[in-house]
């Protein structure tokens, strides 16, 4: 090769180094630039302590896997610099991934920590990960396992002072023989919520607290056998928790066996507002018996066997919870609308249209219900193939006070829904749903009848006709199978009578699904308004 080449090829070299040398050069300037621009902007002046409530403020959604306020860090440098020191930034742990766990455990240092496990499908962290958040319990505020197992040979921290709430979800204990978790003997003494779902159950547990406030304890029907206790130890437990505002038991209550044991134990709850039981029916009503709360509670009774004298004697309880003791026609705890189908029965504390009540079964609750809390549920599986639940809600639960109702009427017969008409006399919006066969016993009722309440004939049928539901204004009619104008024709001659007779209703709708639309003069009749399927038909 020639010098000249030589040459040539010694310049070219020298000017790339030259260029690469200028462009980091530049590159350098560009990033001091734009450092000092942002140091001298207003927001760059804030305090490092203003800048920490800014960037805690941001990172709260953490708990949904939130991750832009990480951008904060990549303002400036010394936005970054204030981020990383300062640890409680990164004590909250959303364990998504390994790398990104291990790294805040490290920039977290001895902050107190916010954890939460999501469940396998969202999280790739392995059991290496989990065993070093569980090292850090002892700093923990709150703590929650989606998808807790066991793990051999954990040895947790025995005290957990920070520790306010705690939550563990179990996604496969069908293969668990124990009833207690390494949790149990930890104790929490600042813990104000505990909830344990699908996983071992020990009323025994070190975490029960008289600082809770939420209990909630789940567990799977066909493993509520282990469950190893008394009900008079449980009361003996709740008792503790004098502070208790929200106490869910689903299937973690002792067997009906163990239930008859005589206790003089009462456990009374002067904050609670929410209760949820699911237990045995002779279980419910022990506990029932020996448990007090405020009027304005919010209950849901769950009956996991069909018995009828326990379920009878648990409803007594309940109307005695629920219901004032001096009781007024004002009262703002009277039940107002009521729901029902087979093996459920729903109260509320404001009145609702039946056709809210038929949307509140879905789940986006229509408008009127945003706010508006359940009052009282009370449900009942493996029923036998009867009405008798429903008679047994008609007669020992609170009907009287009712103004709207939605009944479904499958399998009612006449004696059934007579009672119903005679335990709620001030019903205004009624609202009834069913095959068309199950109609008959409403259409009777809505005719005029020559008979008292007590079914004795009336003395004056010459000239007085009784009407069951007397202030009924707006009726609802819903039919789970193609109908035919037969039953419309026999509905507009029942509500014809009570018409001529100054009872004229002023709403009527009617849900089909079999394309019938009521433009017979006799329908248009009979109300003010009539409504099919949503869409107004006639109006006065």
């Amino acid at each position: 090769m020639s010098k000249s080449h030589t040459f040539c090829h010694q310049m070219i070299g020298d000017e790339e180094t030259e260029r690469t040398q200028l462009l980091a050069s530049i590159s350098t300037w560009d990033v001091a630039a734009k450092r000092r621009f942002n140091e001298l902007t207003p927001v760059g002046k804030l305090p490092s302590e203003v800048l920490c409530e800014v960037f805690m403020h941001r990172s709260v959604g953490w708990y949904i896997g939130a991750k832009s306020w990480i951008e904060v860090g990549h303002v400036c440098h010394r936005w970054r610099e204030t981020a990383l020191n300062y640890p409680a930034l990164w004590g909250q742990i959303d364990a998504c991934t390994s790398e990104w766990t291990r790294e805040l455990l490290l920039r977290s240092k001895q902050a107190p920590l916010d954890v939460h496990i999501p469940i396998r499908y969202f999280s790739n962290v392995g059991e290496e990960d989990i065993i070093l958040l569980l090292r850090e319990l002892h700093r923990m505020r709150f703590f929650a396992w989606d998808a807790y197992y066991p793990i051999k040979g954990l040895d947790l921290p025995r005290a957990t002072p920070l520790l306010r709430s705690l939550s563990l979800r179990c996604r496969s204990i069908s293969a668990y023989a124990s009833s207690v978790t390494p949790f149990d003997v930890t104790e929490a003494p600042a813990l104000t919520r505990l909830e344990v779902i699908d996983a071992p159950v020990s009323w025994t547990s070190k975490l029960f607290q008289p600082t809770l406030t939420h209990l909630t304890l789940h567990m799977q029907p066909q493993l509520s056998k282990v469950v190893s206790c008394t009900m008079p130890q449980v009361l003996d437990v709740l008792r503790t928790m004098p502070h208790l505002q929200s106490l869910e038991l689903l299937n973690v209550l002792p067997a009906a066996t163990r239930a008859s044991v005589g206790a003089d134990t009462h456990a009374h709850f002067p904050h609670l507002r929410f209760l949820d039981l699911c237990a045995p029916a002779s279980v419910i009503r022990y506990l029932l018996g020996h448990i007090s709360f405020p009027e304005d509670a919010n209950i849901t009774v769950v009956f996991s066997d069909p018995n009828p004298d326990n379920m009878k004697q648990s409803m007594c309880l309940l109307t005695s919870s629920i219901t004032p003791a001096t009781s007024s026609e004002g009262s703002a705890r009277s039940l107002q609308s009521f729901y029902y189908e087979y093996g459920i029965a729903e109260f509320w504390a404001i009145g609702l249209t039946p056709r809210t009540l038929l949307e509140c079964r879905s789940p986006c609750s229509p408008t009127e219900l945003q706010g508006a809390r359940r009052v009282l549920a009370v449900r009942a599986k493996n029923l036998p193939p009867d009405e008798t639940f429903f008679e047994m809600i008609c007669h020992y639960l609170p009907l009287a006070t009712v103004s709207s109702a939605l009944i479904d009427i499958r399998q009612m017969k006449d004696d059934q829904w007579r009672g119903a008409c005679e335990r709620m006399p001030y019903v205004r919006k009624l609202g009834v749903i069913g095959p068309p066969r199950s109609h008959e016993p409403v259409i009777k009722s809505l005719s005029a009848s020559a008979t008292a309440s007590d079914g004795s004939p009336c003395s004056l049928h010459r000239i007085c006709w009784l009407y069951a539901f007397p202030k009924l204004e707006a009726l609802f009619i819903g039919f789970r199978s193609n109908s035919d104008d037969r039953l419309l024709d026999v509905y507009a001659n029942a509500l014809q009578d009570r018409s001529d007779a100054g009872h004229q209703l002023s709403r009527l709708e009617v849900l089909d699904y079999s394309g019938i639309y009521p433009y017979a003069a006799a329908v248009r009749a009979v109300a003010k308004e009539v409504l099919y399927n949503g869409c107004f038909r006639s109006y006065q």
